[in-house]
C-alpha cells in the first residue's frame, strides 16, 4: 500500500500536467522538447498531415494551444517542415494551404513564416480590405456561416487564423459595426477557437443578444487570452 502511495505521489505532477508547473518559459520549453522528441519518433515513416489524427502526441501539442506556437515556429525556421500541420491546426492559419498536396512543403513553410511575421497593422489592413468585399458577396447567402465559408473574401479572412481574434474582439466592442457584422464576427470567433463562449451567460439562464454580446465576448477574451492570443503578432491591447 505504501509503495502504491509513493508511486502515485511521484507521478501526480506529471498526471496533472505541466500547466501547473508555473508558466515559466524554461519549464514549458523542457516540456515542449519532450513532446517534440516524441513527435519525431512517432512521425517516422508516416505522413504528418495524412496521419495526423493517428499520431498520439498530436493531441498533446493541440492541448497547448497558442502558447506552443513560438516553440514550433522556431522548429519550422530551423527547417523541420513536419510541424507545419501542428501550427496550422492550432492557429487555423492557412489550413487549406497546408492540406493541399499540390503545394510543396517548402512553400507551406514559407507561407506560415510570412504569416507569423506580419504585424498587427497589416492583419488589420487585410481584414478591412476583404471585409467589404465579403459583405458585397454576402448578398447571395442566407447565413453568416455561408458568408464565411463560401465567399472568397471570407475564406481569405479566415486563412489568417487566430491572428484576427484581437481585431474581432475589439470591433465587437465598438459601436460602429452593424449587428449583422457582429454576428459574423461572433461566428468567426467560434470557428477559430472551437468554443461556444456564449455559454458563459447561458449558465446564468440568459441568452446572447446584440445588447450583451460585447460583454460576453470581452469576458471570454480576458479569461482565455493566454490560450488564443497569437504571440507572433504585435497588437496594442
Amino acid at each position: 500500500m505504501l509503495k502504491r502511495i509513493l508511486i502515485i505521489s511521484i507521478c501526480l505532477p506529471f498526471i496533472c500536467g505541466f500547466s501547473r508547473l508555473g508558466r515559466g518559459e524554461k519549464n514549458m520549453n523542457k516540456y515542449y522538447d519532450k513532446l517534440y522528441a516524441q513527435w519525431q519518433i512517432q512521425t517516422r515513416g508516416k505522413d504528418p498531415i495524412k496521419d495526423f489524427d493517428d499520431i498520439s502526441v498530436s493531441k498533446d501539442f493541440l492541448a497547448q494551444k497558442a502558447r506552443v506556437l513560438p516553440y514550433l515556429m522556431t522548429k519550422l525556421k530551423e527547417g523541420d517542415t513536419s510541424v507545419s500541420i501542428i501550427i496550422s491546426k492550432i492557429s487555423k492559419a492557412g489550413l487549406n494551404i497546408i492540406l493541399d498536396p499540390k503545394i510543396s512543403e517548402k512553400s507551406k513553410a514559407e507561407w506560415l513564416l510570412d504569416w507569423w511575421e506580419k504585424p498587427g497593422e497589416e492583419i488589420i489592413r487585410e481584414v478591412t480590405q476583404y471585409w467589404e468585399r465579403m459583405l458585397e458577396e454576402d448578398l447571395y447567402f442566407s447565413s453568416p456561416y455561408q458568408t464565411i465559408e463560401e465567399t472568397d473574401s471570407g475564406k481569405k479572412i479566415m486563412s489568417l487564423g487566430i491572428a484576427i481574434l484581437p481585431y474581432l474582439v475589439r470591433e465587437i466592442g465598438n459601436p460602429e459595426p452593424s449587428p449583422g457584422d457582429k454576428v459574423i464576427m461572433r461566428v468567426m470567433i467560434e470557428s477559430l477557437v472551437d468554443v461556444k463562449f456564449y455559454k458563459e451567460v447561458e449558465k446564468e439562464g440568459k441568452k446572447v443578444t446584440k445588447e450583451n454580446l460585447k460583454k460576453v465576448v470581452l469576458k471570454w477574451w480576458n479569461k482565455n487570452k493566454e490560450d488564443w492570443a497569437c504571440p507572433g503578432h504585435k497588437w496594442d491591447d
